[in-house]
């Protein structure tokens, strides 16, 4: 079925609430877009330049709903003066830490801000902003998590082990990381003072199977709000989280402890049910989720088309509406053809 909407117009009137022609389909497209143009992964995470095109390729390759988006992983590692390395070619997705800049707890006293225009990763990302605001598809940054920052910053197993034995140093590292959060929003609002800046947010460490909700409310909750309520300050809308994983045992602490704001996209890992967030986060957010990259990756065309089928069947009509998403972001295994299934189902079957 043809589209009746733009995916401007379709993802505007999503937001407020309003009919739409269909359900939006949003890739999480990332990395898959240099594989899929045969451009190295070190390449694509080096040249901010390189990854903006590549990704406009993929963008009219597959008229999807969602827009571009760049991170480099473990990108801030080397921002705060360690050090991180690229394989070649495409022998490695996912950068490797050679060195974490924090070893031990007095070393935080020794980091500081670096300029925005001038660190390793967030130079990077403002440059593929320029490009965006340049070819006027918008800018928006990320929200977080501040604990994501953290663990690239002093490494997973041992921020693990200093929330039970030195939790003055987790809320001194947290707030740390949520300060620069905060500086980097700053900047945005300087850099660009014609356009409303968006953001979006995700909590991979979070899950309730990494860290309990005792842990999450003592830990993550304070400077979750305190990101949310900067930017409500500084005008960025927060339009997106993304709950990777089980987060199902926090989500209370989430409706209860954490200022969120409406009509957010609130996608999730293939371990939740949609349904079963509704019921505890209510009918205000659109949900999004949550086709197993597995299948994207492993299936073929028509397993894609039909585990398509059956989540817009179940969450088609969602009180808040619903997005079809993969259940992270896409990997660079999927085919291409899977991806168009993906987007393909949406039309044939998640019309209104």
């Amino acid at each position: 079925m043809k589209d009746r909407m733009s995916t401007e117009e379709r993802m505007s009137k999503l937001i407020r609430g309003e009919k739409i022609d269909r359900v939006p389909v949003i890739p999480h497209m990332g990395i898959y877009a240099a594989k899929i143009c045969n451009i190295p992964y070190d390449r694509y995470y080096l040249d901010p330049n390189l990854a903006y095109t590549t990704q406009t390729w993929a963008l009219e390759l597959h008229q999807h709903d969602g827009g571009y988006g760049y991170s480099i992983p473990e990108g801030y590692a080397q921002e705060f003066g360690g050090e991180i390395e690229f394989s070649k070619g495409f022998e490695s997705i996912v950068p490797k830490v050679i060195r974490r800049p924090i070893e031990k707890p007095s070393d935080l006293d020794k980091l500081s801000f670096p300029k925005i225009d001038e660190a390793f990763a967030s130079s990077r990302i403002l440059e593929f902003n320029r490009n965006k605001y340049r070819d006027g598809h918008g800018v928006s940054i990320t929200a977080g998590s501040a604990m994501s920052i953290a663990v690239q910053l002093v490494g997973m197993d041992k921020l693990m082990r200093y929330t039970i034995r030195d939790s003055s140093f987790v809320h001194a590292l947290m707030d740390f990381c949520a300060e620069y959060l905060i500086y980097m929003a700053k900047f945005y609002c300087e850099e660009f003072k014609d356009i409303t800046i968006g953001a979006g947010a995700a909590y991979p460490v979070e899950s309730s199977v990494i860290i309990p909700p005792k842990k999450f409310e003592e830990f993550s909750v304070p400077y979750i709000n305190k990101v949310f309520s900067a930017y409500k300050d500084l005008g960025i809308n927060i339009g997106s989280i993304h709950l990777c994983g089980d987060h199902y045992d926090n989500l209370p602490i989430w409706r209860d402890s954490i200022d969120m704001p409406s009509r957010m996209i609130i996608t999730t890992g293939y371990e939740m049910d949609l349904i079963e967030i509704t019921k505890v986060l209510g009918d205000n957010h659109i949900m999004g989720g949550n086709l197993r990259n597995a299948t994207l990756e492993s299936g073929n065309y028509m397993d894609v088309y039909n585990e398509a089928k059956k989540l817009i069947d179940k969450y088609k009509y969602l009180p808040g509406g619903y997005v079809l998403t993969p259940d992270c972001d896409l990997t660079v295994s999927c085919p291409a053809a899977n991806l168009h299934s993906m987007i393909k189902a949406s039309r044939d079957f998640g019309s209104y």
